[in-house]
């Protein structure tokens, strides 16, 4: 499977890994999970922790992939949109782009250490993250 999703706190930080080659259905149904989770969670604000280093090939099409996470980045608990570990640059300016588009909270680690501190640093309320993601 090119994604697999789990909560890394309940009800808090969603933590999706994607691998190998995703398609667009793939990026739908990996939303449409999110957003389950966004939808059962009494939290204010949930935050999304998104590994991308083992991510071969993903859709390019700025208004398709728009499309799809659109209700995901507009949904009324979106925290902060983390990503972590891709340098390929069309990814990053794709991730970058939408963040923009839709005026969420987005930034971009190399690794889990500095995400992990940066997220605590700017949820006071989120109970202490796991060392590592796995």
């Amino acid at each position: 499977m090119p994604f697999e999703q789990s909560w890394l706190i309940e009800n808090a930080v969603v933590f999706t890994e994607y691998s190998g080659e995703v398609t667009l259905d793939e990026v739908t149904e990996s939303i449409e999970e999110v957003l389950w989770r966004f939808n059962i969670s009494q939290r204010q604000l949930i935050h999304m922790v998104v590994d991308t280093k083992d991510l071969d090939a993903h859709p390019t099409n700025l208004a398709e992939i728009n499309r799809i996470v659109k209700p995901l980045l507009q949904h009324k608990q979106a925290g902060w949109f983390i990503m972590l570990g891709n340098q390929n640059p069309v990814t990053k300016f794709l991730a970058e782009m939408l963040a923009q588009i839709s005026r969420v909270r987005f930034r971009a680690f190399g690794n889990w250490e500095e995400a992990r501190e940066f997220l605590q640093g700017m949820d006071a309320g989120l109970p202490e993250l796991p060392e590592t993601t796995e």
